[in-house]
């Protein structure tokens, strides 16, 4: 959960500073998402 509210934090962030909200706003959280669930289902695959 600390992952995904840090990567919402940090993609505002970007996309204030880059100036193409919503972009990274949305896209960050999506790609840890894709991470956490990759990571969850490798590891309950053992």
């Amino acid at each position: 959960m600390a992952y995904l509210a840090f990567s919402v934090w940090i993609g505002f962030r970007l996309d204030k500073f880059l100036g193409i909200f919503p972009g990274l706003t949305i896209g960050l959280p999506l790609l840890v998402l894709v991470v956490l669930f990759y990571k969850i289902f490798r590891e309950t695959k053992k």
